[in-house]
């Protein structure tokens, strides 16, 4: 568990990098309905900051679930399971992946959300999307709608340089829903 800034270790960000990579051409197919919200925002919206953004050692994908009802050839939970993710016991929505960084074994935490609105009611903490349930996240509607496209590079795990874009919540959405998470709990890593 992550506690201060100095828990985050480069070889577990390039990690986290190289997964959101894959991610990002694993789940192609619906980029459209998908967004990415969390840690990596800051880093991927403003990537030439005086004072450089640590990056995140986990991935927080927002899953559209008005839209992505839709399968095409195979669902994201297939995609996910076919390419070595696991998913949690305990929280459905969380997925890992082990990848070799440096000659050591690294697990990313890939976690699912949804908007809170529409689908299903304010008794579920998730939202259904395939055979995925995804955490409800308030604010992340909004992400949706502010979004901006951002190219990102770096190593896919097992080897290569890449290159794509992916869709990443605005700085908009971004805040509101930090300060929603905020407000919901005490975590040391918030403050970065």
């Amino acid at each position: 568990m992550v506690a201060t800034r100095t828990d985050y270790t480069a070889d577990a960000v390039a990690a986290a990098r190289s997964v959101l990579l894959e991610l990002t051409h694993l789940l192609g197919q619906y980029r459209e309905d998908i967004v990415l919200v969390g840690g990596w925002v800051p880093e991927l919206l403003l990537p030439q900051s005086q004072e450089r953004h640590i990056g995140s050692m986990d991935i927080d994908m927002a899953l559209n679930h008005r839209t992505l009802m839709d399968t095409h050839y195979r669902t994201i939970m297939e995609l996910l399971l076919e390419r070595g993710y696991r998913q949690g016991a305990q929280q459905p929505f969380i997925f890992y992946r082990t990848v070799s960084v440096n000659g050591r074994d690294v697990v990313v935490e890939v976690d699912f959300l949804a908007g809170e609105y529409q689908g299903t009611g304010k008794s579920h903490r998730t939202q259904k999307i395939q055979e995925i349930k995804a955490r409800k996240a308030r604010g992340c509607d909004l992400s949706f709608e502010m979004y901006q496209e951002v190219a990102i590079q770096g190593e896919l795990p097992g080897g290569g340089n890449d290159t794509t874009t992916i869709r990443v919540a605005s700085i908009v959405p971004f805040i509101i829903m930090k300060g929603m998470a905020l407000h919901d709990r005490l975590k040391e890593k918030d403050e970065f």
